[in-house]
């Protein structure tokens, strides 16, 4: 069950929409309010998991912990690295966090200045090796094609992702080109550094990291696509398939990306069970999970 107990955000990161949309104003129900909303969602629609779709769902942390502890069921939230302590982590551990979204975005300092985290690179590492540590699974992500970013940065955001991935294996990540979002702090930027926003208000539509044919003056969105699949697929915990992706990227061979139509096409008959191929299949990973 999705719900959203805030709207807004407190912080300013550049490429956000939020100083726009929100004024840069975080406003939130109450944690009466938001408890009274859940278990009657428990109660009448036996709800046993919470996705909370706040933008920052730690903004207040007494607030959080209070509503977490209080419903009592597995939620998936979004937080700041750099809000992550020992004791933190601790509490999301005993509070039955199923899963937290956290946006490290690059593996360059220049690029976090630019995009104002406000944190460098060793911030994010030291976050990640606490996540690590006591076992809380993570969705990273990521965002590459900022507006000048070089080779060598881009470079240094995969580099990242690759660390992560070794440090933390219980996570997950998604990659995508940089969106420039009207009214962001770096719209105007973008513009300058050569983006060119749609005349017509469909077309906007097409502005989507999870677009293939978006078209970003800054970085070959299918080569950003390829990358994110690649990262995607070490969910899947096969040994085989996890060293072949990791030599896929080490060696930045991006080219020829047969086996992602391959994994993809054998993923969905075991996931759906199609025919007695995918049975056998999802036997076999299930059987590769339960062993690891």
């Amino acid at each position: 069950m999705v719900y959203k107990a805030s709207r807004g955000c407190s912080f300013n990161c550049a490429f956000c929409y939020n100083k726009a949309f929100n004024k840069g104003r975080w406003r939130a129900w109450s944690v009466d309010t938001v408890v009274e909303d859940i278990n009657f969602l428990k109660k009448n629609y036996k709800v046993d998991a919470i996705k909370f779709y706040d933008d920052n769902f730690f903004i207040d942390r007494n607030r959080a912990l209070e509503i977490l502890e209080k419903i009592g069921i597995p939620s998936h939230v979004e937080i700041r690295i750099d809000m992550i302590t020992e004791d933190l982590a601790r509490k999301l551990k005993e509070l039955k966090i199923g899963e937290c979204l956290i946006g490290i975005e690059s593996g360059s300092n220049r690029m976090l200045k630019l995009i104002n985290k406000g944190y460098k690179v060793d911030k994010i590492r030291e976050g990640v090796k606490i996540l690590a540590k006591h076992d809380i699974y993570v969705t990273y992500s990521t965002i590459v094609g900022l507006p000048t970013e070089t080779k060598e940065e881009f470079s240094k955001t995969l580099d990242l992702m690759y660390w992560v991935h070794k440090a933390h294996p219980r996570s997950g990540f998604t990659l995508g080109a940089y969106l420039p979002y009207p009214g962001s702090s770096m719209y105007q930027f973008s513009i300058k550094q050569g983006f060119r926003p749609p005349k017509k208000t469909e077309d906007w539509g097409k502005i989507d990291r999870f677009r293939k044919d978006f078209s970003s003056p800054w970085v070959d969105n299918k080569k950003v696509w390829r990358i994110r699949e690649y990262f995607k697929f070490f969910s899947y915990k096969i040994g085989f398939l996890n060293k072949w992706l990791e030599f896929r990227i080490r060696n930045r061979f991006f080219a020829f990306p047969v086996d992602i139509y391959i994994i993809e096409f054998l993923a969905g008959l075991a996931i759906e069970e199609k025919g007695i191929i995918g049975k056998i299949l999802r036997k076999i990973h299930s059987l590769i999970k339960k062993f690891k």
